[in-house]
Parts: C-alpha cells; sequence; structure tokens
C-alpha cells in the first residue's frame, strides 16, 4: 500500500511535493506543512491553494511565503487570508501582492497591514484599493505612508478619508498631498488634521482647499496655522473663513495677513477678532482695513490697538472713527497718533477725548490741531494737556483760546508757555488771569509779553509774578509800569530788579515806592539808578536803602545825591563805602559829613578819601577819624592835611601811623608834630621817617623817642641826625644802638658824644665804630670808656686811636684788652704806650705781644712790666727785646726770668754771656759783657 500523503509530508522532502496535488491536502495536512516546505513550493503550487486552506495556516506559516508566491495565490486565496495573517505580512510579502489581489482585499485585511508591511505597497498597489476598503485603513496605517505613497492615493479615495484618517498623516507623509488630492479633501475629512500635520502644509496645498473646505476647519486648525501658510490663502479662503475662525488666528497667523487679504475683511468678519488679534496687526495691515471697517470696531477692539500700531491709520480712517472710538483709544496710542492724523479727528469727535487722553497728547501732535479744535475743547480738556502738548500750541491756536477756556488753563500749563506762545493771549484773557495763573508765568513767557500786554496787568498780577519773571522785563516794558502797577512790587520782586530795570522806572514809580521797597534794592540795582533819579531822593528814602545797596552806588551817582539828602545816610551805610565810592563825594559834600559820619568810613573807605577832599579837612574835624582810619591812609593822602589840620592829631592817631605813611608826610608836616606827638610814634613808624625829615629833629625831639623807636632806625635815619640832636640820646637810647647803626653815624656826630653816651655803647655798638669814627674820638670821651666796651674793640679800631687818645687810656682800660687785641696793634701804638699802661697789661695781653712790638720797647717801657709779666713772656718774645729795654729790666724782673727764657735771651744777644757763678739765674749780674 502506499504511504499516505502526510507521511509524504512528514518523512519526504519538498522535492516529493511537486508530485503532491495541493489541491488534495485536508486542514490537518496543510497545517503540518513545514516553512520549509512552505518556502519550497512553487508559484504553481501556490496557486492552487484555496481559500478554506489558506484560512487554516498559522500566521507562521502565511509568513514563509515569498512575494513570488504570495503573488501566485488566486484571488479566492487572497479573499481567505485572515486579519491575523494579513498582518503577519513582511514589506517584502506585501510588495508581492498584485493590483488584482489589492482590488479584493477588504476593509479589514487592508485595515489589518502592519506599519512595516505597508512599505511594501507601491502607490499603484494603493490606488487600487477600493474606496470601501480604504475606509478600513487606521489612522497608525496612515501614518505609516510615507509622502510617495501618500501621493499614489487617487482624489475618489481622498475625498472619502475620514477625519481620523485624516489625523493620521505623518508630517511626512502630509506633504505627499498633491493639489489635486488636496483640492478633493472635504471639510469633514480636513477637519480632522492634526496641528501638526496643518503646520506641515505647502502653501500651494492650502491655496487648493475649497473655500467650503477651509470654512470647514476647526478653529485649533486655523490657530495652528503660521503666518506665511494665512499669507498664502487666497483672498476668497480669508473671506469664507468664519468668524469663529478669524477669531482663533494665532498673533503670529493675523502677522501675516497680507494687505490684500485684510482689505477683504468686513466688519462682520472683524467683529471676531479677540484685542490680542488686534493688538497683533501690523501697522500696514491696520492701514489696510477698510474706513467701514474701521467705524465698526467695536470700543474694545479699538482699546487695542498699540501705540505702534496707531501710526498705519490713514486720515480717511481717522476721520471714520465715531467720537466712542476716539475715547476707547489707550493714552500710549493716543500719545502715538501723528499731527496729521490728530488733525483728521473732527470737531464733534473731539469731545469723546478724555482728559487723560488729553494728557497724553505731545508737543508734536498738538502742532497739527486746527485753530476750530482748539476752540471747540473744554476747558476741563484745556486743562488736561500735559507739557508736552501746552509747548507745542503756536500763538495762533493760543490765540483760539477764549477768556472762558483761558480760566480752564493750570498753573503748571501756563508755567510752561513760551514767549512766543503768551504773544497769542488776548489782553482781556490777559487781564482776566487770576493771581494763581499770573504768579505761574515763567520768566521767559513774562520777556515775551508785549508793552500792551503789561499795561493791562493790575497791580494784583504784578505783585503775583515771581521774582524770576520780574527779572525777565525788558527796560521798554519796565518803562510802562505806572506808580499804581509799581505798588504791586513785593520787596521780592524789587530785589528782582536788574540795574537796567531799576534805572527804566519812571521818576514818578521810584517816588511812589515805599520805604520797604527802596529798602529792598540791592547794590546790583542801585548802580542803575540814574542822576535824575537818584537828585530826587529824599534824605528818607537815602536813609531807607540797606547797606548791601548803598555799596551799588558808583562815584558818579553819589555826586548827584544833594547835600541835603547825604545828611540822611547813616553811620552803617558809610561804613559799606569803598574807596571808589568815596572818591565820588565832592568837597561840598565832605564839608557836610558829621564827625561820627566820618568815623564810621571804613579802611577801604578812607583810602578813597582824595587829597582834595582831605585837604578841606580842619585840626577839629581830624579828631573824627577813628585810629583804624588813620592806619588805611596812604602817605600821599596824609601829606595831603593842612599842618592845621596834622597839629591835630591825637596821639592815639599818630600812634597808629605806620612807616610808609611817615614817609610820605612833608618835612613841614612833620615839623609841626609835638614832643607828646613824637612820642607817640611807634618803633615801627619811626622806622618811615626819610633822612629830610630826621633832619628837623631836635636833641628835645629824640629825647622823647622810646629806646624801641630808636633801635628801629636805620643807620641811614640816625647819619641825618644834627650834631645838636645827636647830643640829646639819652645813656637808655645809646644802648639800643647795633653796630649797624652806629657805623652809620658820621665823624661829626662820634666828636660830638659825650662821656655818658660813649660809655653808654654796649659790646655790639663798640663793633660799629669805623676807624675814622674811632680816629675822632677825644681822649676825654674815651675815658669813659668800660672795661667792658674795651675788650669789644678790635685790633683794627684800636689803631685808628690817636696816640694822644691811646696813651690816655687809664690802665684799667688797657688791662681789659687781650692777646689778640693787643697782636694786633702796630708798633707805633705799642710805643704810644706808658711803662704805666704796659704793666697794666693781662696775661692774656702780654702773650698777644709780637717780637716786632717788643723790639720797640725802650728800658723805660720794659721797666713797667710786673716780675708775673715778664714771667708771661715766652722765649720767643724775649728774643723780641732790644739791648735797650734789656737794661731796663730790673733785678726783680731778671729774678722773674726763666732759664728757658734766659736761654732764648742769650742767644739772641749773643755778646751777652752767662756768668758761671750765676747760672742759678737769681739776680742782674750773671750778665756780663763778652
Amino acid at each position: 500500500m502506499p504511504p499516505s500523503i502526510m507521511e509524504v509530508v512528514r518523512k519526504f522532502s519538498i522535492t516529493y511535493m511537486s508530485n503532491i496535488n495541493i489541491t488534495s491536502l485536508d486542514t490537518t495536512e496543510i497545517q503540518g506543512l513545514s516553512t520549509s516546505v512552505i518556502a519550497g513550493l512553487s508559484t504553481t503550487q501556490a496557486a492552487e491553494f484555496d481559500s478554506t486552506q489558506i484560512q487554516v495556516m498559522s500566521s507562521t506559516q502565511v509568513g514563509a511565503f515569498s512575494s513570488t508566491q504570495i503573488g501566485a495565490l488566486t484571488t479566492d486565496a487572497v479573499s481567505g487570508l485572515t486579519t491575523g495573517q494579513v498582518g503577519a505580512f513582511g514589506s517584502a510579502q506585501v510588495g508581492g501582492i498584485t493590483t488584482t489581489q489589492i482590488g479584493i482585499l477588504s476593509s479589514s485585511q487592508v485595515g489589518s497591514f502592519s506599519t512595516s508591511g505597508l512599505k511594501g505597497l507601491t502607490t499603484t498597489d494603493l490606488s487600487q484599493i477600493t474606496t470601501g476598503s480604504l475606509a478600513g485603513l487606521t489612522s497608525t496605517e496612515i501614518g505609516a505612508l510615507s509622502s510617495t505613497q501618500v501621493a499614489g492615493l487617487t482624489t475618489s479615495q481622498v475625498s472619502v478619508l475620514s477625519s481620523t484618517q485624516a489625523g493620521g498623516f505623518s508630517t511626512a507623509g502630509i506633504t505627499g498631498l498633491s493639489t489635486s488630492q488636496m483640492a478633493a479633501l472635504t471639510s469633514t475629512t480636513a477637519s480632522g488634521f492634526t496641528t501638526a500635520e496643518i503646520s506641515k502644509l505647502s502653501t500651494s496645498q492650502l491655496q487648493a482647499m475649497t473655500t467650503t473646505t477651509i470654512a470647514g476647519l476647526t478653529t485649533t486648525e486655523v490657530h495652528a496655522l503660521s503666518s506665511a501658510q494665512l499669507a498664502g490663502l487666497t483672498t476668497s479662503q480669508i473671506s469664507s473663513l468664519t468668524t469663529s475662525e478669524l477669531g482663533a488666528l494665532s498673533t503670529a497667523g493675523i502677522k501675516g495677513l497680507t494687505s490684500a487679504q485684510v482689505a477683504v475683511l468686513t466688519s462682520t468678519d472683524t467683529a471676531g477678532f479677540t484685542s490680542a488679534e488686534v493688538a497683533a496687526l501690523t501697522t500696514t495691515q491696520i492701514g489696510s482695513l477698510i474706513t467701514d471697517t474701521v467705524a465698526g470696531l467695536t470700543t474694545s477692539q479699538v482699546a487695542a490697538i498699540t501705540s505702534g500700531q496707531v501710526a498705519g491709520l490713514n486720515t480717511s480712517q481717522v476721520a471714520a472713527l465715531t467720537s466712542s472710538e476716539v475715547g476707547a483709544f489707550g493714552t500710549a496710542a493716543v500719545a502715538a497718533l501723528s499731527s496729521t492724523q490728530v488733525g483728521a479727528i473732527t470737531t464733534s469727535d473731539l469731545a469723546g477725548l478724555t482728559t487723560a487722553q488729553m494728557a497724553a497728547l505731545t508737543s508734536t501732535q498738538a502742532t497739527g490741531l486746527t485753530t476750530s479744535q482748539v476752540s471747540s475743547f473744554s476747558s476741563s480738556q484745556l486743562g488736561a494737556l500735559s507739557t508736552s502738548g501746552v509747548k507745542g500750541l503756536s500763538s495762533t491756536q493760543i490765540a483760539a483760546i477764549t477768556s472762558t477756556e483761558a480760566a480752564g488753563l493750570t498753573s503748571r500749563e501756563i508755567a510752561i508757555l513760551s514767549s512766543t506762545q503768551i504773544t497769542g493771549l488776548g489782553t482781556d484773557s490777559l487781564a482776566a488771569l487770576t493771581s494763581a495763573q499770573a504768579g505761574a508765568i515763567n520768566s521767559a513767557a513774562v520777556a515775551g509779553l508785549t508793552t500792551s500786554q503789561v499795561a493791562v496787568l493790575t497791580s494784583a498780577e504784578v505783585g503775583a509774578l515771581s521774582v524770576a519773571a520780574v527779572k525777565s522785563l525788558s527796560t521798554a516794558q519796565v518803562a510802562v509800569i505806572n506808580s499804581t502797577e509799581a505798588q504791586g512790587f513785593t520787596t521780592g520782586a524789587i530785589a528782582g530788579l536788574s540795574s537796567a530795570q531799576v534805572g527804566a522806572l519812571t521818576t514818578t514809580a521810584i517816588s511812589g515806592l515805599s520805604s520797604g521797597q527802596i529798602g529792598a534794592f540791592t547794590s546790583g540795582q542801585v548802580v542803575g539808578l540814574t542822576s535824575t533819579q537818584l537828585s530826587a531822593l529824599t534824605s528818607s528814602q537815602i536813609g531807607s536803602l540797606s547797606s548791601s545797596g548803598v555799596k551799588g552806588f558808583t562815584s558818579g551817582q553819589l555826586t548827584a545825591i544833594t547835600t541835603t539828602a547825604i545828611a540822611g545816610l547813616s553811620t552803617g551805610q558809610m561804613g559799606v563805602f569803598n574807596s571808589a565810592q568815596v572818591s565820588g563825594f565832592t568837597t561840598g559834600q565832605v564839608n557836610t559829613l558829621s564827625s561820627s559820619q566820618i568815623g564810621a568810613l571804613s579802611s577801604a573807605g578812607v583810602a578813597g578819601l582824595t587829597t582834595a577832599q582831605l585837604n578841606v579837612i580842619t585840626s577839629s574835624d581830624v579828631t573824627g577819624f577813628t585810629t583804624r582810619e588813620i592806619a588805611a591812609f596812604n602817605s600821599t593822602q596824609l601829606g595831603a592835611f593842612t599842618t592845621d589840620a596834622v597839629s591835630g592829631f591825637t596821639t592815639a592817631q599818630v600812634g597808629a601811623l605806620n612807616s610808609t605813611q611817615i614817609a610820605g608826610m612833608s618835612t613841614s608836616q612833620v615839623n609841626t608834630f609835638s614832643t607828646d606827638q613824637f612820642h607817640a610814634l611807634s618803633s615801627s613808624a619811626a622806622k618811615g621817617l626819610t633822612t629830610s625829615q630826621v633832619n628837623l629833629l631836635t636833641s628835645a625831639d629824640l629825647a622823647v623817642l622810646t629806646t624801641a623807636d630808636v633801635a628801629a632806625l636805620s643807620s641811614g635815619q640816625l647819619g641825618a641826625l644834627t650834631t645838636n640832636a645827636v647830643g640829646g640820646f639819652t645813656s637808655a637810647q645809646m644802648a639800643v644802638l647795633n653796630s649797624t647803626q652806629i657805623g652809620g653815624l658820621s665823624t661829626s656826630q662820634v666828636h660830638v658824644l659825650s662821656r655818658p653816651q660813649l660809655g653808654s655803647l654796649t659790646s655790639s655798638g663798640i663793633k660799629g665804630l669805623t676807624t675814622a669814627q674811632v680816629n675822632v674820638l677825644s681822649s676825654t670821651s674815651t675815658a669813659s670808656l668800660t672795661t667792658g666796651e674795651m675788650a669789644a674793640f678790635t685790633s683794627t679800631q684800636l689803631n685808628a686811636f690817636t696816640t694822644t687818645t691811646l696813651s690816655a687810656l687809664s690802665t684799667a682800660q688797657v688791662g681789659a684788652l687781650n692777646s689778640t687785641q693787643i697782636g694786633g696793634l702796630t708798633t707805633t701804638a705799642v710805643g704810644s704806650l706808658t711803662s704805666a699802661q704796659l704793666g697794666a697789661l693781662s696775661t692774656s695781653g702780654i702773650t698777644g705781644l709780637t717780637t716786632a712790638q717788643i723790639s720797640v720797647l725802650s728800658s723805660t717801657d720794659s721797666s713797667g712790666f710786673s716780675t708775673g709779666d715778664i714771667a708771661a713772656f715766652s722765649s720767643t718774645q724775649i728774643v723780641g727785646f732790644n739791648t735797650t729795654a734789656v737794661t731796663g729790666l730790673s733785678t726783680g724782673q731778671m729774678k722773674a726770668l726763666s732759664s728757658t727764657q734766659v736761654a732764648g735771651l742769650s742767644t739772641a744777644r749773643p755778646r751777652w754771656r752767662v756768668s758761671p757763678r750765676h747760672n742759678s739765674m737769681r739776680s742782674a749780674r750773671m750778665f756780663s759783657p763778652d
């Protein structure tokens, strides 16, 4: 019996399968086929499988079919494939499916392809799937389709895709949709697109969509459209968008709308715009809106227009705005309007501007206002203008403000009006201003007022002007101020006037000023008073000027004040006059000044007194000057006083004079000084006496000078004294003279010095004596020299003594001389000394004698030396003794000689020898002739 087919299947290789009829295999046998056996089947054998046999195969068995075997299956067999088997197909197997086989697949089979299996379908394969079966594709399968596969779908297939399937496209796959496919999309299908898919659609794809389909997009899809995608939509597509869709546009998307697209939007369309969308519109888009659409905007939408967008509104659009819309603009948006745009707002619509919006208007915008617009403002609107807004108004616009409207101007607004602007205010409007408003006018604006405007100001308005404002008035403006207006000036305002302004006041206005107002004048203002104004001032008005104000007078002005008015000057005012001012007083005015007024002058004021003024001052007048004032006079001024006036100087006044002042006085003036006045001179002042002045001093004048005064005199001054005056020096005065001063005395002056005077000189004074002065000293005067004075003489001075004077010196005086002084004496001087004087020499003096000096000594001279003197001689000095001097030595003197001295003496005198018997040298006999 032959083996069963099952056994063949189990035991034999696939080569035996070629002899087996596939159609005869039952279910069990089919299921028993191994994957290797199945893989070895020929296409002919594969074509023999029917749907029943296929259905019993496992997914693994089916998975063993090659793409060729798959393609060989009959449509019946294919129709029998279960969803599990189809799902097991790989991309290669799916690729083997023929177009015929594709066409008979059911929706469930189509829906069971794996994502990897789907990759095997060609565009042709896909196009063969029936629209009914296509419904079986899941969103996952749709997502697995490549852009190429998607492009293979027919328009019919695309038109039947469900919204769920439409939402399954991958971002890459959706780009494969052609414009034809896009045009075939229904609104239902398109409503399924995800935002990610929407974002991948190109401009051409979007433009291919019908307006109906566009209108069917969800708000989420519309919101996902980018600015570039929206910009690509046709105007028809834009028009088809519903209000909900338009309201769903993203702010980024909104920015993509072109001017042409925006231009087709109706007021109905824009009604759907949110505030955020409105705020997202560009200036170009804003400008593209038709006027009806603009007029249809809600107040909320208008309020959303930003300062950047408002620039896009053209004048036609602005003119189309309602008063409600105008009032709805934010302050920032209002501030951004151009002057042209502002000028386009109708007067009726301007009424809609709130005070906050008015405050937002800039100067540039204000320039755009017409006079009609300005005149249409309410007082509250006008009062709300910002600083910038007010600055923008021209004088022509200001002129349009009525007196009623002017009442609404705030102090803040008035304060910023320029000089050009304020000229626009009518005189009626200006005269109607309150004090508060007038007080707010700034200085520049006040300067801009015409004289006609100034003339209508009330005293209250003048009084309300700030100090700075008053200060800015021109002289022409000041000149039209009448006495009533002038009385309105506050003292602060008066103080603010410049000298030129003060000078511009009429005499009528000046005469009406109160003492308080006059007292407010500063020095800078006083200088502006004219001679005419000054001559009209009363003593009371002059006296009310402050000390600071008085400082402003020029010398020329002071001459204009009457002598009667001059009497009104207080001592306080007199004290602030400077030199230039004082010099301006006439001699007549100076004559009328009281002693208290003269005494109140400052040092600077005194310095200003001219010689002509001083020359009219008498001895009684001069006593009014304080020592401070006296000290302030220069030498020229002092020289201008008459001798009568000088004689009236008090000792305190004389004591206040300095050296420069004294030097400037004439000899006639100095000659009038009393001894009390001379005694009052300070030592520093005494230094200033000239030689001519000094030459006039008498001994009595000199005697009253203090030692400090005398010590301050220069050698030149001392040299100018007469010999008579020199005789007036007291011992105390002589004692303070230094070497330089003594050296300045002439020989004639020295010659008349008395013994007490000469004896009062200090060592320093002695050193100052010149040889010429010493040479004229008499033996009588030198007798008064103290030992201290003698010790101060130099050898040069001592040599200048005459031999008569020198020989008249006392032994005490000679004994005060030291070795240096003695050693410096000439041999003649030494030779003139007596034996008594020589014997009075000190040991120091003895040692100072030179051999040359010793050599001139006589036997009488040598006999005068004491044994102590003899012992003090050195061996060198002993050599100097001549034979005559030696013979004059007494036994006592010889005994005083030391062996060293004797040795020197023998050597010096070789014809003498020492007796051997008397080598003890105790007596003169030890020397005998050779």
